[in-house]
Order: C-alpha cells, then sequence, then structure tokens
C-alpha cells in the first residue's frame, strides 16, 4: 500500500479536525451538519463521529476559511 493510500484510509474525531482547522468542535459539528463534512457513520446517538481524510483534505481544498489564519 502506498502512503497516499493508507492516508485514505485514516479517519479523524471531531476533536481532532477541530485541532487541524484551527475551530471549535462546534464549529466543526456545524460543517458535518451543512454537508461540508462527511462522516463514516450515519450520525445517530451512540454512533461515534469519524470525518474520513478524503472529506477533510476536499474541505482544505475547496477554500475552507473558517479558523485563525484561515480567512481570505
Amino acid at each position: 500500500m502506498s502512503a497516499s493510500t493508507v492516508d485514505d484510509l485514516r479517519a479523524f474525531t471531531v476533536a481532532e479536525v477541530a485541532e487541524r482547522l484551527g475551530v471549535s468542535k462546534r464549529s466543526v459539528q456545524r460543517l458535518i451538519a451543512e454537508g461540508r463534512l462527511a462522516t463514516l457513520y450515519p450520525r445517530r446517538p451512540g454512533v461515534p463521529v469519524r470525518i474520513p481524510a478524503p472529506s477533510l483534505r476536499s474541505l482544505l481544498e475547496s477554500g475552507h476559511t473558517d479558523g485563525p489564519g484561515g480567512a481570505k
């Protein structure tokens, strides 16, 4: 497996995504609710929220502007 394939298999918690984007966990939840970030599993009580690496990468490539230093 190549490094990019392994990276594509990675999934992040809400807290990890918040830290990477420099925003609050609530902001990440809002991005999920808006459909700007996908999750691995449907959002239901008791099911952990995991954001796949390709979804996070897509958000960043689309010019995400929230968080410190993110404003354009």
